[in-house]
This record gives C-alpha cells, sequence and structure tokens, in this order.
C-alpha cells in the first residue's frame, strides 16, 4: 500500500485551516502558487495574475486564508512586494511598493507595526528594508553590508525585533551571521555567527526563518542542505542543531501545531515534513509545472481547529540516511474517516508492520542486535504491508464518531538488505489525540 500524491485542478472553493499555501518559482523564470492539502495529499494550482505568473515568486506571508503578500525575486531589476487576496482558486494581486526595493531576491516578510519587512540582496550583502502595510515608498532600515559581505536572506521577527540571517552556501568565504534590528530605536547588531552546515562543513546557507513556536523565545533557521538549527537570541547561543535532510536541496519551512512538524518546500518541487529529526521525502512530489525546474521558495501553514498527531520518541534509522518516518495523512477527530497512518522515507520493497497500541512504552532492542532502536508503544494491533518504489505506505485508520481517547503507533521496517543483526528499522512514534 502506498501514500498516493495528487496534482491537479480543483473545484473553486476557499483555502481551508490545516492547509498550506506554497510561492514558487519555475526554473528562475517564472512564478506560481499552489494549495496544499495535506490530508489527501495534493497541491493544487492557484490561478495568478501576469504580474505573478511572469516573475519568479520568492516567499509568501499570510494574515489569513484569503489575504497576505508575496515577494519577488527577477531575474534582472529589483524586486517587488505584493499584497494578495485569494478568493476560491484565484489569486490578485497590487504592488505595495511605490519605489524601488535596493535589490533582487526578496526574502521573507514580516508584518510588524504597521510595515512590512523584509530583505534584499546586493553585492556586498544586502539591505533589509520596509513598505507600509497599505503601500507606500520603501525605507532603508538596515545596510547589511555594513556587518558582511554575504546576503540576507531569511527574515523574522520576536517582539519589535526583527532578525536577519545570512546564506552562504561555499566553504570558504565570510562566516554567516544572525543579524538583529531593533525597530524601536532602528539600530542594528550583529546577533552570533552561526555554526557550519552537518552535511558538509559548508557555512550555514540559511534559506528560511521562523520563531519557533515549540521554543518561545528561539528563532527556527532552516539550511539549505537540511540543517535545522535553534538559536536562543537573547543569550546569543545554539539551542540545537540537527541534520534532518531531504531528498533534495530545501527552500522553505512552516511550522504545523497539529503534528509538531516543520512542512518544507524544496528546491525540486517536492513537500516533505521534518518530525523531531526525521525527514519525511516526497509526501507530496511534483509540485509546480513543469516540475522540472520548480522550487518552492516560501511555505505558509494555517494551523487546524483541533487535532493532535505529534511524535513523541525518535526511530532508529536503517539503510538510509534518516529512519522511516510516520507522517499522518489528515487529523485524528471524531468522525474522520479518511484518518490514514502513513510512512515515507523508508527501504522501497521493504515489508513492514504497523504497531497500534493504547499505552506507550519504552522496549531498547539493543540486546537484541538493534542498536539504538526503542519500541515505543505496546501494541494491540499490527497491520503488514510493503514499500511502495517510492519508500512509502498508507494504512486507513478512519475515527468513528463519539470516539474520544489517545492511542500510540510506530511502524517496524523489515530491511531488504540488512544492516544490523535483527535486519530492522523503526519509525518515529506517533501519539494521536481524540478530542
Amino acid at each position: 500500500m502506498c501514500a498516493t500524491a495528487l496534482l491537479g485542478p480543483w473545484l473553486p472553493a476557499q483555502i481551508n485551516d490545516g492547509q498550506s499555501i506554497a510561492a514558487l518559482t519555475i526554473s528562475s523564470q517564472t512564478g506560481q502558487m499552489y494549495r496544499i492539502d495535506h490530508d489527501v495529499p495534493m497541491a493544487s494550482p492557484l490561478t495568478l495574475p501576469a504580474a505573478l505568473s511572469q516573475t519568479p515568486l520568492n516567499c509568501v506571508t499570510m494574515r489569513d486564508v484569503g489575504q497576505g503578500f508575496v515577494g519577488t525575486a527577477p531575474r534582472t531589476g529589483t524586486a517587488d512586494v505584493y499584497g494578495i487576496t485569494i478568493t476560491g482558486d484565484t489569486v490578485a494581486a497590487t504592488r505595495l511598493n511605490s519605489t524601488p526595493t535596493s535589490g533582487s531576491g526578496l526574502s521573507q516578510i514580516v508584518e510588524l507595526g504597521g510595515r512590512l519587512y523584509f530583505s534584499t540582496a546586493a553585492f556586498p550583502g544586502g539591505t533589509l528594508e520596509s513598505v507600509p502595510v497599505s503601500g507606500g515608498e520603501v525605507r532603508r532600515e538596515l545596510d547589511v553590508g555594513r556587518f558582511t559581505s554575504v546576503r540576507p536572506n531569511a527574515v523574522a521577527a520576536i517582539g519589535s525585533t526583527i532578525y536577519i540571517a545570512t546564506y552562504n552556501v561555499s566553504t570558504f568565504g565570510e562566516t554567516s551571521l544572525l543579524l538583529a534590528f531593533d525597530t524601536t530605536t532602528r539600530q542594528g547588531d550583529v546577533v552570533m555567527a552561526l555554526p557550519r552546515s552537518l552535511h558538509n562543513g559548508s557555512n550555514y546557507s540559511s534559506v528560511s526563518m521562523i520563531p519557533f513556536a515549540a521554543q518561545p523565545g528561539t528563532l527556527a533557521i532552516l539550511g539549505v542542505y537540511g540543517d535545522v538549527l535553534v538559536v536562543d537570541p537573547d543569550t546569543r547561543s545554539v539551542v540545537s542543531h540537527e541534520l534532518a535532510g531531504s531528498s533534495t536541496q530545501v527552500n522553505s519551512f512552516a511550522w504545523d501545531p497539529n503534528r509538531g512538524d516543520l512542512v518544507v518546500g524544496t528546491r525540486s518541487g517536492h513537500i516533505e515534513r521534518i518530525a523531531d529529526g526525521h525527514s519525511a521525502a516526497r509526501v507530496i512530489p511534483g509540485v509546480g509545472q513543469p516540475s522540472a525546474g520548480a522550487s518552492v521558495t516560501g511555505i505558509w501553514h494555517f494551523p487546524a481547529a483541533q487535532g493532535s498527531d505529534v511524535t513523541a520518541g525518535r526511530g532508529c534509522r536503517g539503510q538510509r540516511f534518516t529512519p522511516p518516518t510516520d507522517v499522518g495523512l489528515g487529523l485524528p477527530t471524531p468522525g474522520n474517516t479518511g484518518f490514514r497512518a502513513a510512512l515515507f522515507s523508508g527501504q522501497p520493497g521493504s515489508p513492514v508492520v504497523l504497531l497500534v497500541g493504547t499505552a506507550s512504552a519504552a522496549l531498547p532492542l539493543d540486546g537484541l542486535g538493534a542498536p539504538g532502536c526503542v519500541v515505543r508503544t505496546l501494541p494491540s494491533v499490527t497491520v503488514p504491508a510493503v514499500l511502495s518504489s517510492a519508500g512509502s505506505a498508507t494504512i486507513p485508520m478512519p475515527i468513528p464518531v463519539g470516539v474520544q481517547g489517545t492511542f500510540w503507533r510506530q511502524w517496524a521496517e523489515i530491511e531488504s538488505y540488512p544492516t544490523t543483526s535483527l535486519g530492522i528499522a523503526l519509525s518515529n512514534v506517533r501519539r494521536s489525540t481524540i478530542p
């Protein structure tokens, strides 16, 4: 049984809670936007005006399901910021900057104090700029070139402070930095140097940054190779740094509080997920048309009103870089007959068993020949399946009306080419709470 990702037209309907909006650039030439339905899973194209479809898009920030902002990344000339309104599957756009910005590659838009803050790239460095939310002249806020020649590429806010992370993908040259701009005093400074990528030791290549809701007061910074770096700007320290990896290079991410996951957009047109260090590859592949050259440059997620399906313990890796990763399709809410357990990033063709229990556990398998593997639920139900050619599987778990409670689920993959004497790999365990 395999997870099926759909890509195609859909009937006009407002974007719903629990879904995401993605902005794309296609071969650095044109722009596209998609509605992302994580339950199906499916990516559906939105109809764009020429101002957005004829130039690469580089970021998206939404106020709600119908209103937001996008930034462009033209191959020549300077970037623009647009206010957008989404009605059904149609996007209307109004350019908000009445004067030119200072560079290209408008990266991440933050609304704060009646203004929209964003970075643009130039050499050396770049600029933090802003425009009024209602539109108007561009105001230069901070010359990033005062601190580094590395371009700014990620922007986020905590309180009245705007943070800027820079991007340097090379193994030499200047170290990537985290900068801060106080919107009250309008002064900027260096917060800290960012550590090198765990992928190949290159400078940290920041592609997206968010205030990390799972750890208030911190920032999560995504690196192009799948590094997830969490920093505390107040103490100027690294809280955690992991290489979750990806099926390809990544470009954007957002936080999904219902699942406790990072929703990730890749440079190969895929929607993936990072679940507590696990990487679920190609959950929704082939976003963007044509898919060759499609890059998900921005993503914004709308939390669902109810339902919790969070990772409550890690698995253990098998033959692949990351462990097989469980990502539920839908949320465990009463009456959701479409809820499914899904496994990604497994070894194609391998047998798997879904373990479902009503209690958590911690049963280490080190003594049985699977070091680092822990069975994290006492299964009362087991369901076998076989991974598809994409290394994924789905098993229906319909939730009846009137049911409440909590259950745990974890997958065991029987490796086709064993890397341990026991020959298994385990997924993360999900704790599903039916409200």
